[in-house]
């Protein structure tokens, strides 16, 4: 794995992960081209027309076929040839750019203070030692629930492929129920209609997912209207054909062999969905549960913060991997109230480093997969593409060669043998994003900053009294799927472990930070007499806040009568006995 710079910044170059594929690609494009030149063979050495005279003696009146649609055939196999030998010229390099794969959650902007609103998710999964899933969105979430209850701890772009293919998979199976009833009780005419109509619905739906392998699924309503007007289209041929007028044209779809076709299409692509949703699930591997451990340290509480803050950033760059950016989900940097005579102050630093792959994968070896691991459904699917791809072509190949030489022949051999070419490019399709996974390492800091500040007086400067910190270094597994877009969801956490060795390190680098700048700074002495002064007022006025004040002594009292003095609060003089005034 290397990372070039260039114009528009870097861009990692992975290890291609579709060498398997890229092979099989090779091999099913060569057969492609291997066929279209037998198939053009075959219509250069068409043979030619017998004499009339031979023709009315055998009593036979064989008519040669066109050579015109099986060159049609050869250049359609020509072209899907060339096209699957340039997607596998195209895949032999896998360039990331700047951004992807994307982050676990959202960022924090490099400028910004605060906490972005995932960094919560991923603090809960640094104390758990595991991620929460995800929620499972979309129209199929129960079903896909009861498939892999597991589903939501993998990246969203294999929630919709696995909504996808049981759509796709529902839709063909509803397709082969409406056909079969049709395809024994109507007429031929009736049926090659049908046929025709039900094709267009599956080659249309199917079609379209292929071309656009981010569009979503369909709900359910939609499978309900596909099967709906597929049951409208076989109703009405079996109904309105046999009335229409013009039956000798209509005749001319029954030696194509339409039925026959669509039912080989919608068997093969029932059985590509299938195993499309096999090969998914065995993906769907448990979650690595691990332990992170915090540990915590007294730094110096004669650094300035200011001064710390800058140091710590930069030692955060340092670190980065590959020298790019790491992705920061908290950035609260420590700062001292304005006001009041003593308080707290706290910051929070969450980031993480751009995810690259392990050391033992950057050189992906060309091998095939060994048994038992999830790709071997993938290799079984390309094997049955090749194996599908050659029967196409030997009914190609078949179907020219009875077809060159009579004219009437009908199109059976030729129907079911697009259907499996088409089938078999289906199954690379579907296969090209679980050929794409890649899982991936990074490194999560997570640092916690608290303190204790006092102030004696508004006229001074607050002190700080106490700085701590709170490590805790995790190496992070996290999976994402490269040939899926790259946004929020599409690469989620497989495992966590706890790095106590790098959490150690972290804690050696701050509190060595935070000594050299208390040394460097020239009031350092002055502030430790400031402090200690601060702290020593602060709990005069704390003690002197605590006893209460002694009550004034009240004045002496004198009898008015005999000018004897008298106890206070006596209403009699204990002398004379006179009445004393009150008050």
């Amino acid at each position: 794995m290397s990372m070039p710079w260039g114009l528009v910044g870097p861009a990692f170059d992975y290890p291609t992960p579709y060498a398997v594929e890229n092979r099989i690609l090779l091999l099913r494009g060569c057969a492609l081209l291997l066929l279209a030149l037998v198939l053009t063979l075959l219509v250069s050495f068409r043979p030619e027309a017998e004499s009339g005279a031979a023709a009315a003696l055998l009593g036979t009146d064989t008519e040669l076929g066109s050579p015109v649609p099986v060159s049609l055939a050869a250049a359609f196999f020509a072209v899907l040839g060339v096209v699957n030998l340039v997607r596998a010229s195209g895949q032999r390099r896998l360039l990331l750019e700047p951004g992807q794969p994307a982050s676990l959650t959202s960022e924090l902007l490099r400028e910004a203070q605060g906490a972005s609103p995932g960094a919560a998710w991923l603090q809960r999964a640094l104390l758990n030692g595991a991620p929460e899933p995800m929620a499972v969105e979309g129209p199929w979430r129960a079903w896909l629930l009861r498939l892999a209850p597991d589903l939501g701890h993998w990246p969203r772009p294999l929630h919709a492929y696995l909504g996808r293919r049981l759509y796709h998979t529902l839709l063909c199976a509803g397709l082969l129920v409406v056909l079969a009833p049709v395809w024994w009780l109507a007429t031929p005419v009736a049926v090659a209609v049908a046929s025709l109509g039900l094709g267009s619905i599956v080659v249309g739906v199917v079609g379209a997912s292929a071309l656009n392998p981010q569009r979503k699924a369909g709900r359910p309503l939609a499978l309900v209207m596909w099967l709906l007007l597929g049951l409208l289209v076989a109703a009405a041929a079996v109904l309105a054909v046999p009335k229409l007028p013009g039956q000798a044209l209509l005749n001319l779809l029954v030696p194509l062999a339409l039925p026959v076709a669509l039912a080989s299409l919608l068997w093969g692509l029932l059985m590509v969905e299938f195993m499309a949703l096999l090969a998914g699930r065995a993906q769907l591997v448990p979650v690595a549960a691990g332990r992170i451990d915090s540990h915590d340290r007294e730094l110096s509480p004669d650094a300035e913060l200011g001064a710390f803050v800058k140091e710590l950033d930069l030692e955060l760059h340092r670190r980065w991997s590959e020298g790019v950016p790491n992705r920061r989900h908290a950035w609260q940097t420590p700062t001292l109230a304005a006001t009041g005579e003593r308080g707290r102050f706290n910051g929070v630093v969450l980031e993480e480093s751009h995810p690259l792959l392990a050391a033992a994968a950057r050189e992906r070896p060309l091998a095939w997969p060994r048994w038992g691991t999830p790709e071997m459904w993938l290799v079984m699917m390309g094997v049955l593409c090749l194996a599908w791809t050659l029967m196409g072509g030997a009914f190609w190949t078949w179907q020219g060669w009875t077809q060159l030489r009579d004219a009437g022949a009908y199109w059976t051999k030729s129907g079911v043998g697009l259907a499996l070419v088409v089938a078999a490019g289906h199954a690379l399709r579907v296969s090209h994003l679980l050929w794409s996974r890649f899982e991936v390492e990074s490194t999560l800091v997570w640092l916690e900053f608290q303190g204790e500040w006092l102030r004696p007086n508004a006229a001074v400067p607050a002190t700080v009294q106490s700085h701590g910190v709170r490590v805790a270094v995790a190496q992070a597994r996290s999976v994402f799927y490269a040939a899926a877009e790259h946004r929020l969801g599409s690469r989620t956490l497989r495992g966590l472990r706890g790095d106590d060795a790098a959490a150690q390190q972290w804690l050696q680098t701050l509190q060595r930070t935070a000594s050299t700048l208390a040394q460097s700074q020239p009031d350092a002495a002055e502030k430790r007499r400031s402090r200690e002064a601060a702290a020593a007022a602060l709990a005069a006025r704390a003690v002197a806040q605590a006893s209460p004040p002694a009550a004034p002594p009240r004045p002496a009292r004198y009898c008015s009568v005999c000018g004897t003095a008298v106890l206070a609060g006596a209403r009699f003089c204990q002398h004379c006995g006179s009445s004393l005034p009150q008050g």
